[in-house]
């Protein structure tokens, strides 16, 4: 291994070594509690490393949660994107657009290579933390993601108000958090009889739930404000 090879190693290991102990930190704590300190500490290197690899807290916090968000989104948007390009301009299925909407997350999350607890807490981080803890990188990513399945779900469902789609959306996603960061109630509240451990079965009934939920007449008068 030559002398730069050995260098650009080091620096991939560092650079893994601070993310890793970022996210754990992030997922336990929140993005606003956790101190850059903390962050080396955990990663065993000094501040200088954190802010010549990303720039500075703000640029981690992206980093980290990009790599949970992003893929999920892209994967999303490509299967809406696809059910679209199908449907040659129709109004697409609820039942289909909702699936684009929750699959992925689903999926990711059920098969990441990271441990479950971590991933979860953190995507619960993601969808829980609001002004200033949520970095404007992320809400972005989020905003652009929904903003797509919003329209496909306006244009599906014309009774409903702009307001009502933003608000049943809204509903939607905060269930598939919960069901996903919470599951042990339903173990609890069955009595042992029914589990969330088959994300198949999870998304059956998570996508069942919202399309009743998305097509049921609009729920305030006046356009649904």
């Amino acid at each position: 291994m030559s002398a730069t090879q050995k260098e650009n190693s080091e620096a991939t290991e560092v650079r893994a070594r601070i993310l890793e102990a970022a996210e754990q930190l992030f997922a336990t704590h929140g993005f606003d509690t956790v101190s850059l300190r903390q962050i080396t500490t955990k990663a065993g290197v000094n501040v200088a490393a954190v802010n010549y690899y990303f720039g500075s807290k703000a640029g981690l916090e992206v980093e980290v949660l990009g790599r949970v968000v992003r893929p999920i989104n892209e994967s999303r948007l490509q299967m809406l994107n696809d059910a679209e390009k199908e449907a040659g301009g129709r109004a697409l299925e609820v039942e289909c657009i909702l699936h684009a909407a929750l699959m992925p997350a689903i999926q990711t999350i059920k098969e990441s290579e990271h441990s479950d607890p971590v991933v979860l807490k953190l995507a619960g981080r993601c969808m829980s933390e609001t002004g200033e803890e949520m970095p404007v990188a992320i809400k972005k990513l989020f905003n652009q993601t929904d903003h797509r399945f919003c329209a496909a779900l306006a244009k599906a469902l014309p009774h409903l108000s702009k307001a009502e789609v933003f608000w049943r959306f809204h509903f939607t996603m905060g269930a598939m958090l919960y069901s996903l960061t919470q599951h042990e109630t339903l173990v609890m509240m069955s009595d042992g009889e029914v589990t969330a451990d088959d994300a198949g079965k999870a998304l059956q009934q998570l996508v069942a739930f919202a399309a009743g939920g998305f097509c049921a007449e609009n729920a305030c008068k006046g356009g649904g404000q």
